[in-house]
């Protein structure tokens, strides 16, 4: 009798408390926290007895480990980063990750952009060589796609002296003269580039060649082609450089019909969710079920998008 009282005790703690997860994004300051928090925030208010937390972290890479590890519930990822981390392949060598599985696919574009300041000779991605250069944070989604471009001119990063900034203090840095080229990894505009537009500095995009781009698309699986319009940023003509589909990611143990009720949720509430952050306005729910790179999405996500029509 104790033994039913005290079980009985436990399941009523367990429907007041209700679920708590975590929401792995980004660095603070950058769209993907913005997007997280916001996203949290609206599943918090709308899912009854669910609460989540949005937490601060170093970018997709990490996110891919703490998904993975159930340290983190739910994540923001660069679809091509995920990739690597499920067959253990670049920043992840060695190493699979099996636990990761695709909610939603395509929330945003994230665009690598090389800022270098005029008279620094940096036109090229093969004029890095030697150049002292911010990637990004270390375990961010720039890094991936800067190897990537590297590959393409025969370059690896040892041949560059790398720092690993975040894009506030590498634009700092680059105003400063402490580097020469500046990385971000975000959709377009990117505040630290706007900021950089705005310090009157003479700067240029660093652009990745047309037949480059060709030889990335087709070795590096999740990259596209982005061109970057030139008056985003004041510039005389557009940039071509490498771009990925950001996606967000789950803990293949999460239960299913919390799954199926957080993307239905996100579903039904599209239009204020693209209100949280300009990045998120390109969502469109046709693409959710559309990932680029062969990862499993997970039972609960399948689930709603058959239902819906989504997924065949």
């Amino acid at each position: 009798m104790k033994r039913l009282v005290v079980a009985a005790f436990v399941c009523c703690f367990l429907l007041a408390s209700g679920k708590l997860l975590s929401f792995a994004t980004a660095s603070l300051g950058g769209s993907w926290a913005v997007a997280g928090a916001g996203i949290s925030k609206i599943l918090t208010e709308k899912v009854p007895g669910l609460t989540i937390k949005a937490e601060s972290t170093a970018g997709a890479v990490g996110n891919n480990q703490l998904v993975d590890s159930g340290q983190s519930d739910i994540g923001l990822t660069v679809e091509r980063i995920t990739y690597l981390a499920t067959t253990g392949a670049g920043p992840f060598k060695g190493k699979k990750h099996p636990n990761v599985r695709i909610l939603l696919s395509g929330f945003s574009i994230g665009v690598l952009q090389m800022a270098a300041l005029e008279g620094s000779g940096i036109k090229s991605f093969s004029d890095l060589k030697g150049k002292r250069v911010s990637a990004g944070p270390a375990q961010g989604g720039g890094l991936p796609a800067l190897v990537s471009a590297l590959d393409a001119y025969g370059m690896t990063v040892k041949d560059l002296k790398i720092s690993y900034l975040n894009y506030a203090q590498g634009k700092s840095a680059l105003v400063d003269g402490n580097i020469d080229a500046a990385l971000t990894y975000a959709a377009v505009p990117v505040p630290a580039l706007k900021e950089l537009q705005a310090s009157g500095k003479k700067w240029r995009l660093v652009a990745v060649s047309a037949d480059k781009m060709k030889t990335v698309e087709q070795k590096f699986k999740g990259y596209i082609r982005y061109d970057i319009p030139g008056n985003v940023y004041g510039m005389s003509e557009d940039t071509i450089t490498i771009g990925a589909r950001n996606g967000v990611i789950v803990n293949a143990k999460l239960d299913n019909q919390l799954v199926y009720q957080i993307i239905k949720t996100i579903d039904q509430n599209l239009d204020e969710v693209k209100k949280i952050h300009p990045t998120l306005r390109w969502m469109d729910r046709s693409r959710f079920a559309g990932v680029t790179i062969p990862v499993a999405y997970h039972p609960g996500a399948v689930r709603y998008y058959k239902e819906t029509g989504l997924m065949k």
